[in-house]
């Protein structure tokens, strides 16, 4: 009987895969509209972000909005242009596979990321900036399924970005002396030249914990075998 509990408890802690649903987006653009001083017209833009899935809490829009996918989050869901120590992280992504309705009556692929960085200033104010990448290639079905898993593509055909642009955008907000909320922004847009996306299936930190949950299971039955 005990040689039966430690096989099993053995099983049950061996080691099992975790994997995470990550996107890399790298692009390159120019502005196209700025009423940011750090931005100015026809200024040259590239960047590289990052998706990941495992860091969302997964929420999903109503029905009526046919989006598969869409996720606020208190963790760094998108990654690569905010630093990672600084202020406060609620990132967001929106997924509509063949199910974004354009104007034109036709639905596509749409994938639309948030990196946002809060600050809370010490006046009770609050400064906010966020980078914003709305992604409805014309002619492509490139989203496979609301996990994020994509046909990798490389564009540089200004026809194939069709209603593409991405946002920086800088903000603010305070009560005055009366109690009324203020709020302020400026932003500066830009069109996409080249974008390269691809998914990729990476381990989590977890599996090493599993595997170590594993190794300590196995180890446990052979105490338990040499009992016996």
């Amino acid at each position: 009987m005990l040689k039966r509990l430690g096989f099993l408890a053995a099983l049950f802690c061996t080691p099992l895969s975790a994997i995470a649903a990550v996107i890399n987006i790298e692009y390159t653009g120019h502005i196209t509209y700025s009423e940011l001083a750090s931005y100015s017209y026809g200024q040259q833009v590239s960047g590289n972000v990052q998706v990941d899935l495992a860091k969302s809490n997964g929420d999903e829009l109503p029905e009526d909005f046919k989006a598969l996918y869409t996720s606020w989050t208190n963790h760094d869901l998108v990654k690569g242009h905010f630093s990672d120590d600084i202020g406060f992280s609620g990132d967001r992504i929106e997924l509509f596979n063949n199910s974004n309705e354009k104007y034109s009556g036709n639905y596509v692929d749409y994938l639309g990321t948030v990196d946002v960085m809060i600050e809370f200033l010490a006046d009770g104010s609050w400064a906010y900036n966020t980078m914003q990448l709305n992604l409805g290639l014309a002619g492509l079905d490139w989203i496979k399924n609301d996990s994020l898993d994509i046909h990798d593509i490389f564009v540089n055909d200004a026809s194939v970005f069709d209603g593409s642009f991405g946002v920086f955008l800088s903000g603010w907000g305070a009560y005055n002396s009366d109690g009324e909320l203020q709020l302020g922004s400026n932003s500066a847009h830009f069109a996409f030249d080249s974008l390269k996306v691809n998914s990729v299936s990476v381990s989590e930190p977890s599996a090493l914990l599993l595997l170590l949950m594993g190794a300590a299971g196995i180890g446990a039955r052979r105490k338990f075998l040499k009992a016996c």
